[in-house]
């Protein structure tokens, strides 16, 4: 430590480094000896906050704000640790605090809007990103944020505008390429969304999102061969992707390949044994390929890891259908 420095400020220089293991040891030991110490609270709260542990961040924060109740950085972080602890209702009000004592506190508003988006309140989620814009109309990711939630409400059409605008601030930033390409994909723009798709793959060849949706527009236009060819792509460099080789698989099917198809659906499995998805899409090959009884197994599998996989259950009721009435067939049987 620098002669200088106070033990706190030697921790959050360890903080700022990226040395939160040793910027913990610092805090906790500042927080023991010093109890009524706000700043050290804070800092030790936020790092929980980086870290994960929602109850401690809370406690943490919220010791610091009753020390130090005039300070509005406490009290917005409060908020956003009691969000990230699902404590909603006391969040979004700790929220609305600090924007009443900071009507254009930015994080404030920022995350109250995806608090209320998350709720399904897009008009409040709204108004709080038009308060940002209002402040700042260059700023691309209260545009980037609203077109976010106007896709989630189903507004394509906006979201696209939105996402255009944050564009045209920020030109080349790759979420706001990919959910503009993604919106353009619901609402059948295929052309356009696999054009923006295809920039982000010059940007970033190996982006194994940005080649799964450029699969699944092809998919969806009806180019089964250049989407089987993404597909596969995206399952190269991201082996345990499940939906691009779930994917993949329907692909193979619709064009008739399906012993090419079992292949992949086997090796989805492996990759990913613990999900559902892999494990209905193999139960989905077998029953066409009238392996019931073995598509019977993988969909109580994909039951067993999600029990409300409606095309499971479906598959497995087919699949039993065919095991009875193979069963009964049989000579001998009653």
């Amino acid at each position: 430590m620098d002669g200088s420095q106070t033990p706190l400020e030697e921790g959050y220089e360890h903080h700022r480094a990226g040395r939160l293991k040793e910027a913990h040891e610092v805090y906790k030991v500042v927080v023991a000896g010093e109890p009524e110490n706000a700043a050290a609270h804070y800092l030790l709260g936020t790092l929980y906050m980086q870290g994960g542990d929602k109850k401690l961040a809370v406690d943490l924060l919220a010791k610091a704000l009753h020390l130090d109740e005039d300070n509005n950085e406490y009290r917005c972080n409060l908020g956003t640790a009691l969000l990230q602890a699902g404590r909603m209702e006391e969040g979004i009000q700790t929220l609305k605090q600090t924007l009443e004592a900071e009507p254009d506190h930015l994080l404030a508003h920022t995350n109250l809007a995806h608090a209320y988006a998350e709720a399904g309140d897009t008009q409040s989620a709204e108004s709080h990103l038009k308060a940002i814009i209002r402040g700042d109309s260059r700023n691309a990711r209260a545009y980037g944020d609203m077109g976010v939630i106007m896709a989630k409400s189903g507004n394509f059409e906006r979201a696209i505008e939105n996402f255009r605008r944050a564009l045209d601030l920020q030109p080349g930033d790759p979420d706001f390429q990919i959910n503009l390409a993604n919106a353009l994909l619901e609402t059948g723009d295929f052309d356009g969304a696999i054009a923006r798709y295809e920039r982000l793959l010059e940007q970033g060849p190996r982006s194994v999102l940005a080649r799964f949706y450029l699969g699944l527009t092809h998919q969806r236009k009806g180019d089964h061969d250049e989407a089987i060819a993404q597909f596969r792509q995206a399952t190269e460099i991201s082996p345990e992707f499940a939906e691009a080789r779930v994917n993949l698989v329907s692909a193979l099917i619709q064009t008739g390949r399906t012993k090419l198809a079992e292949t992949e659906a086997r090796e989805g499995v492996r990759q990913t044994p613990d999900n559902a998805l892999a494990h209905t899409a193999l139960a989905g090959v077998l029953l066409r390929t009238e392996k019931s009884g073995e598509a019977l197994e993988a969909a109580d599998r994909a039951l067993s890891l999600d029990p409300g996989m409606e095309k499971a259950a479906d598959i497995r009721a087919e699949a039993l259908d065919e095991v009875e009435a193979a069963e009964a067939a049989k000579p001998g049987a009653e």
